[in-house]
């Protein structure tokens, strides 16, 4: 299982007050397909939370976009695969339909 989580806040690294959405891809890049677990929350609980499988072979999976209204928020990513090199992952954040930023999964905290 690999484990990855991304926050936001106020005066934080990601300062969650640029942040209205958020467009992410999952990139497998094993061979075997993996199931990945999503959950977003926000301050009043979790905003977001799916399930999905992405295929291997390099393919990608786009979730649905996640609103953050600018709040703080944490984007936990949680698979069934145990390599974290097989993960790629791609996150367009964007403000008022602005491109502010792209994180990759180098700057999510892998959880052990």
């Amino acid at each position: 299982m690999s484990v990855l989580k991304m926050e936001a806040g106020v005066l934080m690294p990601i300062d969650s007050r640029y942040v209205g959405m958020l467009e992410v891809d999952i990139v497998n890049r094993g061979q075997k397909d993996f199931n990945a677990w999503i959950q977003m929350s926000g301050p009043s609980g979790i905003v977001n939370e799916m399930l999905v499988d992405v295929q291997g072979g390099g393919r990608s999976r786009r979730l649905q976009d996640m609103h953050t209204l600018e709040q703080p928020f944490s984007l936990l990513i949680v698979t069934n695969t145990k390599r974290y090199d097989e993960i790629g992952i791609a996150v367009r954040v964007k403000n008022y339909g602005n491109l502010v930023a792209i994180f990759n999964e180098t700057h999510f905290d892998r959880v052990h």
